[in-house]
């Protein structure tokens, strides 16, 4: 990618603005994008036409590999939107070696992906796969990047399905005012409803593709400052340019020439005689008149008898009387019978007079009802899960075995390690003028006691922050409270090396009696 080459202004652009420009790029190569699409995705859908059965199920195998389409789009536009457009039948070729790179992973778990054109040319563009593909996505999506490519594709389904049902509409229009239209014909047209998803398939693809591409375009000129790279160059170039102007005083004097004789051969042109396509052009029209006159004549020789007597000869045809025998197993036989008069039944159901939308539409209101109240819940638990396992019926056993730190902070929080009437030693050492250490060994203890006795589990990178926030969502009331100014005390004197008063360190140690020390005599009381 030289950005020397690139045809159109280079310049950071906001990321709805680059979507609108992936646009822009689509009506520029609309004859190539299209045709690319059409010739990569119709052997696909006639395929899985023929080794299908269920029309129903064509649909979505095609949908399913859609993102294999997408890559020849973006071979195609990554070159022309650098000054060299490939061919089509050079794209075609290429096209399939390029749908093999990571297809397993495209059509398993990253198929759902809500930003799978704007991830494309990290894959094939940049060839990067496992952790530096991660990393180089990370990048990629900040600056909410990935939340606008998330609504490109939220806006390319929609789309989708709004083409898909104006091709529908589009075909019922067609229909004369004078035939009576069975809606069960209609419901029951399955090839109708695939033929016109992948009308309207065919029209998103390659405008998902170029706004995913373009985002990316605009996401590496932000990072990587392309603009100003060329603007560099462009520097460059003038001062070189200038310095040779100076050696060279006849290139004006030719170029003047050159542009004169050009002027000469253009008027040369115009004054030659209008060519044999004028003549072809006639006689074409020539021939459209008289067959319309033809066609015309034929018309008024129908009537009414005539085209009877053409609709028996077409039913005693043979075209009428061919007869198909199909063998199949007996059980194979009376299972596809059950199975059409399970379709019969609900599209009697559907179409008779007891059908009511109302009950269709509350049913479907009570699912919605049902699936969000098992995400809450599930919800609630995963959001709560410390305290759960707080409060669950896991063995003790169990949670004695699990390893507990033995330093935080570079703080030593072994129960051993502390004194056994924990706030009379720290007002002991306060008295003695050794403040960090007193203040330092109330912290310990706290973090000791919560760690210990309290099943507080605190990670490897947990700040002073983090912990304050996984004792308010275990334990709350005071417990929670007092750790949080403790915390707070601490943090001043650490940080900021501010003392608290006298009397506000004779608080903390009796606060630290009755949270702590309470909580301690009565363990022992149940102990006895």
């Amino acid at each position: 990618m030289n950005p020397a080459n690139i045809n159109f202004r280079l310049r950071p652009r906001d990321h709805y603005e680059a979507v609108d420009l992936g646009c822009q790029f689509v009506r520029r190569w609309w004859k190539q994008l299209y045709a690319v699409w059409l010739l990569t995705m119709t052997p696909v859908a006639a395929l899985c036409w023929l080794l299908i059965d269920d029309i129903n199920y064509v649909s979505i195998a095609v949908w399913w590999v859609k993102p294999l389409f997408e890559r020849g789009q973006l071979y195609f536009l990554s070159r022309a939107v650098f000054g060299a457009p490939p061919t089509i039948k050079e794209t075609l070729r290429q096209t399939p070696k390029l749908m093999f790179l990571q297809c397993f992973a495209t059509l398993t778990w990253r198929r759902f992906s809500p930003t799978r054109s704007f991830d494309l040319p990290v894959i094939q563009l940049e060839g990067l796969k496992g952790k530096s593909r991660q990393q180089r996505m990370t990048v990629l999506h900040r600056d909410n990047a990935a939340s606008v490519s998330f609504w490109v594709t939220i806006v390319g389904v929609h789309l989708e399905n709004f083409l898909m049902l104006a091709a529908i509409g589009l075909v019922v229009m067609f229909i004369p005012q004078g035939v009576q239209l069975e809606w069960e014909t209609v419901f029951e047209a399955a090839p109708l409803y695939t033929t016109c998803y992948f009308v309207g398939m065919a029209l998103v693809g390659p405008v998902y593709a170029a706004s995913g591409f373009s985002l990316y375009l605009n996401r590496r000129i932000t990072l990587e400052g392309w603009d100003l790279e060329l603007i560099f160059r462009q520097l460059g170039q003038r001062l070189d340019d200038s310095r040779g102007s100076v050696h060279s005083g006849d290139g004006g004097a030719a170029r003047r020439v050159t542009q004169a004789m050009c002027l000469v051969l253009a008027l040369g042109a115009l004054a030659l005689p209008p060519s044999g396509s004028v003549r072809a052009e006639t006689a074409t029209e020539q021939t459209e008149t008289a067959e319309s006159q033809n066609w015309d004549a034929e018309r008024s020789a129908l009537t009414p008898d005539k085209a009877k007597e053409d609709i028996e000869k077409i039913l005693k045809g043979s075209d009428f009387r061919n007869i198909v025998k199909k063998e199949a197993p007996k059980f194979w036989k009376e299972w596809e019978d059950r199975q059409e008069e399970k379709r019969e039944k609900q599209l009697d159901d559907f179409t008779s007079s007891n059908f009511s939308f109302g009950e269709y539409f509350a049913q479907i209101f009570k699912l919605l009802i049902w699936a969000t109240l098992i995400g809450l819940i599930l919800y609630l638990l995963y959001r709560y899960r410390d305290s759960i396992l707080a409060l669950s019926w896991m063995p003790r056993i169990e949670r004695k075995e699990k390893s507990k730190p033995t330093h935080v902070f570079d703080l030593d929080i072994r129960e051993e390690s502390l004194p056994p009437q924990l706030a009379d030693e720290a007002w002991a050492l306060w008295e003695q003028g050794r403040h960090r250490d007193a203040l330092g060994l109330l912290y310990r203890g706290g973090l000791s006691r919560l760690v210990h006795r309290h099943g507080l589990r605190l990670n490897r990178g947990a700040t002073e922050g983090d912990c304050v926030a996984m004792v308010k969502r275990r334990q709350g009331g005071a417990l929670s409270d007092y750790f949080a100014v403790l915390t707070r005390v601490w943090q001043h004197l650490a940080y900021a090396h501010e003392l608290p008063t006298a009397e506000r360190f004779q608080e903390l140690c009796r606060g630290w009696r009755d949270v702590f020390d309470v909580e301690r005599e009565g363990g022992e009381h149940a102990a006895q």
